[in-house]
């Protein structure tokens, strides 16, 4: 399974989007603000030693205003 995160403004923040459990079908995001967000993903892994989270590395979004 899959989880999602999304921080605004830098990558250091809490996320304001952290969803588990992702599956094959994705997930849709709606109603963030134009601005900068920064997005990962982790891979959870259950083993013997217990539960263990792999994450990409963050990657820059941009939300731009609607155009009028």
């Amino acid at each position: 399974l899959y989880r999602f995160q999304i921080a605004a403004h830098a990558p250091e923040t809490a996320p304001i989007i952290d969803e588990l459990d992702v599956g094959p079908q994705g997930l849709d995001i709606g109603n963030l603000e134009p601005g900068t967000y920064f997005w990962r993903v982790g891979l959870t892994l259950l083993g013997s030693d217990g539960r263990v989270e792999n994450w990409t590395p963050y990657s820059r979004l941009t939300v731009a205003p609607p155009e009028k």
